[in-house]
């Protein structure tokens, strides 16, 4: 029972906090988007860096989830790069944040979502705002999508750390039947821990960041020895996850290949070599190259903004409520998210904003 309430209040102060970040302390960059769009995206990013040291801090504090980190880590948080990662579980990329502020400069990374995860109030308002990239899995369409943000990305000259699911959904009962006909169709090796991947979008988007700058590609393969968040159903029931497992291999820029279609390969073979890893975890280790150690790194900050988050959410209730400006703001705000987010999206406005701005400057 305990557990099951545990997992309520995640959910519940999951929505809440995202709620009250995008609408009360995300805000303001619906002005800097128009006057300063450098300023946008810095506030945007602080906001980001907050709210999701908050989410780490729910796991490792509040409920002593173990976070396990091996193999190359990434050293320069100023470097640009992609992030392949097996998708195990829906929570995978929302987890994988207690790596990202460890090692990866958070308020950097970009995410790589299914489209209507931007229509969700507060957390898709934030995402929006933040410019993640949202597909309709549509590649004409999408192909579009890629080209547009990660030119926005090259000329703010903003260093970028975009994740990308290559498999396309999380490995589930229906998605791996799904996958063991398309493995009997093409005469594949059949997986049990991970999805064949979709290569396209990763040998497009590997491309297309070579035309600027494109220092790395991290090759990410997470794991669940004990309880798996499978769904936010999942986190409902209070199955919340006691170890997180992850391996991280890295690849030069220089160690890639050219042509798009050997980029393609290249990434089949580090799925090959995810499912033998995983296999070796799952039925003997339940650990990455022996590690047993936990990483405790960040701790602090995450306790900080866990107490942040917990007390602000009643106090924006109460002043919400009795507050008269700050509630026409709320309806205000809430309603512009709504607004920009059925016409194109803020993470498309804000884009074509910054290049109209921009354009007018020069003209000046």
């Amino acid at each position: 029972m305990a557990s099951v309430i545990a997992g309520m209040l995640i959910i519940i102060y999951y929505l809440l906090t995202s709620l009250c970040g995008t609408v009360i302390f995300m805000s303001p960059a619906f002005i800097f988007m128009l006057c300063s769009p450098k300023l946008f995206r810095w506030w945007n990013d602080l906001m980001y860096w907050w709210w999701s040291a908050f989410i780490t801090g729910i796991y490792e504090v509040f409920f002593d989830t173990k976070v396990f980190v091996t193999g190359d880590l990434p050293q320069d948080p100023k470097e640009r790069c992609i992030i392949i990662m097996n998708h195990r579980t829906r929570q995978d990329w929302l987890l994988f944040w207690a790596v990202s502020h460890r090692y990866f400069a958070v308020e950097n990374i970009k995410i790589i979502l299914r489209g209507d995860l931007k229509y969700v109030p507060g957390v898709g308002w934030g995402m929006q705002m933040l410019n993640f990239i949202f597909l309709k899995r549509k590649w004409e369409k999408d192909r579009i999508v890629f080209s547009r943000t990660l030119d926005y990305f090259n000329d703010i000259d903003y260093p970028a750390k975009i994740i990308i699911f290559p498999e396309g959904t999380n490995y589930e009962e229906i998605s791996a039947l799904r996958g063991y006909k398309y493995a009997n169709i093409h005469g594949l090796q059949q997986y049990e821990y991970c999805l064949h991947p979709r290569v396209t979008g990763f040998a497009f988007l590997v491309s297309k960041l070579r035309e600027k700058r494109l220092d790395a590609v991290y090759d990410v393969t997470v794991a669940y020895p004990k309880t798996m968040p499978q769904s936010e159903m999942t986190l409902l029931k209070g199955n919340i996850p006691e170890e997180l497992h992850y391996q991280i291999k890295r690849y030069d820029n220089s160690e890639l290949p050219e042509d798009q279609e050997e980029l393609g390969e290249w990434c089949k073979k580090r799925w090959a070599e995810k499912e033998d890893r995983l296999r070796q975890f799952y039925t003997v280790d339940k650990t990455f190259d022996g590690n047993n150690t936990p990483d405790t790194t960040g701790k602090f900050k995450f306790i900080l903004a866990t107490l942040f988050w917990i007390l602000i959410v009643p106090i924006s209730m109460y002043l919400t409520y009795y507050n008269t400006i700050l509630r026409y703001h709320v309806i205000i705000v809430s309603s512009l998210y709504f607004i920009c987010g059925y016409m194109r999206g803020l993470e498309v406005i804000s884009i074509d904003w910054y290049y109209y701005w921009y354009g007018k400057k020069k003209r000046n």
